[in-house]
């Protein structure tokens, strides 16, 4: 019974490991995630972040067209 019970107690600090590294796992993907759809900027975008593509002035958005077809 001992083997039993050791092997039981290592099963649950294996599963106790993988749980906590699951959850680094995806709050580091989640950052990355948030950075790269909100942040980075994109040529695509003339060079613009997402979010500050998406927040421009409607005068910036004419601007953006203008690059962009111009490109």
């Amino acid at each position: 019974m001992p083997g039993h019970r050791r092997r039981v107690a290592l099963h649950r600090a294996r599963q106790a490991a993988a749980e906590r590294l699951r959850g680094v796992v995806q709050r580091t993907i989640e950052a990355w995630r948030t950075d790269y759809n909100t942040v980075r900027p994109y040529s695509s975008l003339g060079g613009m972040a997402p979010a500050a593509f998406t927040n421009r002035t409607r005068q910036g958005h004419m601007d953006t067209e203008a690059k962009l077809s111009a490109a």
